[in-house]
């Protein structure tokens, strides 16, 4: 493997830390050479990185919801009255 090209992916890393495809692209790179726990922990980070961006839109759609149900928990009962 050309030490050169990973040491600039390494590079790039460090000044776009959530890249998934710098990720993706240093674990084949280790993969291809063999050395399967480097490219395991980086396949692994790019795993974490699509699911925090999933997550992130869900919480984008629904933050309408969210925040409804945050509001109605926070403050239902103290609106409670009672009618007796």
């Amino acid at each position: 493997m050309a030490t050169c090209v990973v040491c600039r992916y390494i590079q790039l890393l460090g000044i776009v830390p959530t890249d998934a495809v710098i990720e993706k692209r240093l674990g084949e790179m280790f993969d291809a050479d063999g050395d399967k726990t480097e490219a395991f922990t980086y396949f692994y980070n790019v795993n974490n990185l699509i699911l925090c961006a999933i997550i992130i839109i869900i919480i984008i759609i629904h933050r309408r919801a969210i925040m409804r149900y945050i509001y109605i928990q926070l403050y239902s009962p103290y609106m409670m009255v009672d009618k007796e």
